[in-house]
């Protein structure tokens, strides 16, 4: 069996179709296997999530952090010069997807408007709190 490399959103979208049904779940984890994890990351304590699948992809406990991601707190609290600047790297592959949370961040903050940023940046650190991302 040849493996064909996934180069659109649309040739994603006719695999993931072929499978029939998924839960939310299954589908975010079976789309980051087949294109890899988001660089569009959230974090808490240090440690970093995908922000599709919501797996643990990694950790910044020694404020050792990995280049080319975007952490979606980092651009809700507006205190970050490096993920601004990773931020127009992100493709398709890095925005497809993305859980509700990262998501409100990631859009509210292309809007610009600073009050849904907070909003959007208190509610993932509320999220984060609560354990639910």
């Amino acid at each position: 069996m040849t493996s064909k490399t996934i180069e659109t959103q649309e040739q994603l979208e006719e695999r993931m179709s072929a499978l029939g049904y998924l839960d939310d779940g299954t589908r975010r984890h079976v789309i980051c296997s087949l294109i890899g994890h988001s660089r569009y990351i959230t974090s808490f304590f240090g440690y970093q999530y995908c922000g599709r699948c919501s797996d643990q992809i990694g950790d910044a406990l020694a404020s050792v952090g990995r280049d080319g991601v975007v952490t979606a707190e980092h651009l809700a609290w507006g205190d970050c010069d490096e993920c601004e600047k990773a931020r127009p790297s992100l493709t398709w592959r890095d925005t497809y997807l993305l859980t509700e949370e990262a998501a409100k961040v990631e859009y509210a903050t292309r809007a610009e408007s600073d009050a849904a940023i907070r909003a959007a940046g208190e509610s993932l650190s509320r999220k984060a709190k609560e354990g639910v991302l």
